[in-house]
């Protein structure tokens, strides 16, 4: 990400380093990696919850259901809040989670690439529980590992997971 204006006196920017900026005043402003989560969901036939997005960047791309952290929020909190509003369910509905790996994705928005630190858990959906698509996920489909289309997943942080999940013999 590329700042050009310090957002404490409005000086002009000065990138120093990869990732830190300094005005004149000598205000030092970081452009961290934003915080990110999702979750690969496991049902009874050892096959994972793949989403379908809804919206750029890769609209109709795969996707795990999850999101942004807001504010403060935990990555578990922002899983939370994300599967209630992409899937319509709560954590009654699944298994405790399970952290399985961070990992780093690059995200594509506005014709800026950002820097996004993603949280991959994994969880089951308890019988009887049926996701419904809803907000930015426009559809969920339950696929085997074997059958996904690696080249069609928007983040690597997925790939990963997938791949973490695969490697135990999970799914």
């Amino acid at each position: 990400m590329e700042m050009n204006y310090c957002r404490r006196c409005g000086q002009a920017l000065k990138n120093t380093e990869h990732h830190v900026y300094q005005c004149a005043a000598g205000h030092i402003l970081f452009a961290n990696a934003s915080p990110a989560v999702g979750v690969l969901f496991i049902n009874d036939d050892k096959e994972v919850l793949m989403a379908v997005r809804a919206m750029d960047p890769g609209k109709g791309r795969l996707d795990m259901p999850g999101g942004f952290c807001d504010g403060a929020e935990t990555f578990e909190h922002a899983l939370e809040r994300e599967m209630e509003e992409e899937l319509g369910i709560q954590p009654g509905d699944y298994t405790e989670l399970e952290f399985l790996l961070s990992h780093n994705d690059p995200y594509d928005y506005k014709g800026e690439r950002l820097s996004v630190l993603c949280g991959v858990y994994a969880a089951r959906l308890k019988p009887g529980v049926t996701p419904q698509a809803a907000d930015d996920v426009a559809e969920v489909k339950f696929m085997k590992y074997d059958d996904i289309d690696q080249s069609l997943i928007q983040f690597p942080s997925q790939i990963a997971g997938l791949k973490a999940l695969h490697d135990r013999g999970t799914i």
